[in-house]
């Protein structure tokens, strides 16, 4: 129908408006967020009638036209979901972008803060910088509380039973089917996190796990120990190295854009923001050196080059608003090339098993702390207001599953609404799973041959039109499943 071509570039035509301002605030070249005046230009993309319009025809609809459908529901959703809380999201996001706090004598920008947490050697003094982010973040306790009880609200009044009921209905993900294999994927790794939590622990921190902080526990994944593997100098050429050798010209793609500019308001969290897919896509990072910057530009490369490779030719709807875990998918294949000691020895001129050991460990955390989240997601998701109760919680499930201490008073600051964490877990999964194709066809050295790099543009050019599992059975491979996650981490030798 034409109606929804017309919603679609009407979709285009915000999404570029959006991320401008994203990439605006986010990457400190203005503290100016003004969501709430740009999302008026566009009532019909979070209208309650385009919201049923959509309900009603995407079941006569086939192929590509009820793909669109279905990913516009989920677009206008989202869209009502952000506009009922726009205003006060955006005052709490130009606050946090020029808050500063004084912390020993010196005026801190809120935003360096992580930065600090991850970076500061002397564990007394990150331990301060992570109680002041966290007390910062309980001044904004109320604007959290606030977003997330109107978020749970509208779900109701979009006619779902409750906030799980509605993303399950528009992300197609069964959340209770992935609560339950992320418990057992905490189950099956138990052991084997322990061991090596404790093994890391005394060796690069002279600590105990059960004395480990949240802090503590991100400045030992920064992974310093490693710091002269990785030189910031040539962390860009690294990454193009890496891209150019599967045939892919970074230095040759007009549409794509490296923001790695130190500016003081810069958010620490590196990030892509495609203002238009695929002609103008652009990737924001601070560069710092190190294990974290190389895994970090990696990661966000793979997000670059699916939206810069997606084809131009797909509606709107097909390039970006399907499935978010397939941009992560990809995202991930590039950044776990850390992982490989092909890719160590080949990119970076060193083979360490040391060091393969701790990167592995990383994944290892990183997949026990996501599945955490979801459990305590899916827990204060089925509440209808946040109870503040929640904070402890928060820091218990997460302790139980990666053994260090988390503070209560981020349980609201550490949180994916509509269950990003979910698609982060498919994601990880999924690419353990697409991994092994690579190496399967192309060999241990996959990542220097030009045939893998056609396989991914051509995986690339469908935008998000297909999903994670459809993905993976057009490469003749099973549906997403955990157990190729976790014999991957099995490669820990310690």
């Amino acid at each position: 129908m034409e109606k929804i071509y017309e919603l679609s570039k009407k979709g285009e035509e915000y999404n570029a408006k959006m991320m401008s301002l994203y990439y605006n605030n986010f990457a400190g070249l203005t503290a100016k967020y003004e969501i709430s005046g740009a999302m008026k230009d566009y009532p019909e993309l979070y209208s309650l009638n385009t919201v049923q319009f959509l309900k009603d025809i995407k079941g006569e609809m086939m192929n590509d036209e009820k793909r669109i459908a279905e990913y516009l529901l989920r677009f206008a959703v989202d869209n009502i979901l952000e506009f009922a809380v726009s205003s006060r999201k955006e005052k709490l996001i130009e606050e946090q972008a020029a808050k500063v706090t004084k912390i020993s004598d010196k005026n801190t920008p809120f935003r360096q803060l992580p930065i600090l947490i991850s970076t500061t050697p002397d564990r007394e003094s990150r331990n301060g910088y992570y109680r002041a982010h966290s007390s910062l973040l309980e001044e904004y306790e109320n604007d959290y509380i606030y977003i997330i009880n109107a978020q749970h609200k509208k779900a109701k009044e979009l006619g779902y039973r409750d906030y799980i009921d509605m993303v399950s209905d528009i992300k197609k993900i069964d959340i209770m089917d992935m609560k339950r294999r992320c418990e057992r994927f905490l189950r099956e790794t138990e052991a084997d996190y322990i061991r090596l939590l404790e093994y890391f622990s005394r060796k690069y921190l002279r600590m105990y796990p059960e004395d480990m902080t949240q802090a503590d526990m991100n400045y030992m994944l920064h992974g310093k120990w490693y710091d002269a593997l990785f030189p910031a100098g040539k962390l860009i050429d690294t990454v193009k190295k890496t891209l150019l050798s599967m045939g892919i010209d970074m230095d040759s793609q007009r549409n794509i854009t490296l923001d790695v500019e130190e500016r003081e308001g810069k958010s620490s969290r590196a990030f892509v923001a495609p203002i238009r897919i695929p002609s103008d896509v652009r990737l924001v990072l601070r560069i710092r050196g190190g294990f974290e910057d190389y895994k970090t530009l990696l990661h966000e490369s793979g997000h670059l080059e699916h939206f810069a490779n997606t084809s131009d030719r797909l509606d709107f709807a097909l390039k970006c608003l399907g499935d978010e875990s397939v941009s992560e998918m990809y995202a991930f294949l590039i950044q776990y090339l850390t992982t490989s000691i092909e890719w160590c020895e080949e990119m970076m001129g060193f083979s360490d098993l040391n060091f393969l050991n701790f990167a592995l460990f990383d994944k290892m955390y990183m997949l026990r702390r996501y599945c955490a989240k979801v459990l305590y997601e899916v827990k204060l998701h089925s509440m209808d207001e946040v109870d503040k109760r929640m904070g402890r919680v928060y820091s218990d499930i997460l302790y139980d599953a990666v053994k260090v201490k988390y503070d209560s008073r981020r349980y609201l600051y550490d949180l994916d609404m509509g269950f990003y964490s979910i698609e982060y877990l498919i994601a990880w999964f999924g690419e353990a799973q697409l991994r092994s194709f690579f190496m399967n066809y192309f060999g241990r050295y996959w990542f220097e041959n030009y045939h893998a790099g056609k396989v991914l543009k051509r995986l690339w050019g469908y935008g998000t039109k297909y999903r994670v599992d459809e993905l993976l059975r057009m490469l003749s491979l099973d549906n997403v499943s955990i157990e190729p996650t976790i014999k991957d981490l099995s490669r820990i030798v310690i």
